[in-house]
């Protein structure tokens, strides 16, 4: 079952050497999230992996391809590569590639529906002095219907255009934390709903802070452990 658990490095681009304790996003070859992980050991480029909250892991062939992404000090990280070894408390996958420094919009996209406020923001944009959600216009209700390390799917009755910059806030993510405030550009925009009397925005996130990155990408993965416990029937919590 385990196969060349410690085979060559046929195809390995870079050997990586990420800490014990990583946690981790384990993916299907097309983006799909199996499970969040927390790496439990990595030598000569096989890394063993196990459920971050210790649930059973599903079944997986061997020679399965997948993919992790994480942070490491301050870094993104993307490892591709198969299944090696598996049961039902960790999957072993060798690496056959490892990019370091990727673009935060390529992280794992989590469905959310959380409620925000949203305002315009082009006085920002535009050199004016401001602050989100203070004095920048009117403000509108939205809904949060998923978002990513690098922007969000906005819908909201308010009409806004293509590079126009708004400020979403009172997001919260996680129950009893700080809600979130996002400084955005519309980089698409669109009409939703049957009757389309509202619009759907695809923002990116500007000007966040390292601290701030790290607890949102803590709290997507919260929704994401979130709606993997629902889809096993388990608690939400």
């Amino acid at each position: 079952m385990f196969g060349r658990l410690f085979g060559g490095k046929r195809g390995r681009e870079e050997e990586s050497e990420l800490p014990e304790g990583l946690r981790l996003e384990v993916l299907k070859y097309n983006g799909d999230l199996y499970f969040v992980g927390s790496l439990e050991w990595a030598r000569e480029g096989v890394y063993q992996v196990t459920a971050e909250d210790e649930s059973e892991l599903p079944y997986i062939e061997y020679g399965t391809q997948v993919k992790l992404r994480g942070r490491n000090k301050n870094e993104a990280i993307f490892v591709e590569g198969t299944i090696v070894g598996s049961s039902d408390e960790m999957w072993r996958i060798e690496q056959t590639k490892t990019v370091r420094g990727m673009d935060k919009r390529a992280f794992f996209r989590q469905n959310a529906k959380i409620d925000a406020m949203v305002t315009c923001a082009n006085e920002l944009r535009d050199g004016e002095e401001g602050a989100p959600n203070t004095s920048l216009g009117e403000c509108f209700t939205g809904t949060i219907m998923n978002l990513s390390a690098g922007g969000a799917q906005i819908v909201t009755g308010a009409s806004f255009e293509k590079d126009d910059w708004i400020s979403v806030f009172d997001a919260e993510l996680v129950p009893d934390e700080e809600p979130f405030s996002f400084l955005c550009v519309i980089r698409r925009r669109g009409e939703w709903g049957e009757d389309k009397t509202k619009f759907v925005y695809g923002c990116e996130f500007l000007e966040m802070g390292t601290a701030e990155q790290d607890r949102l990408l803590k709290a997507i993965l919260t929704l994401q452990r979130k709606e993997i416990r629902a889809r096993r029937g388990g608690p939400a919590i």
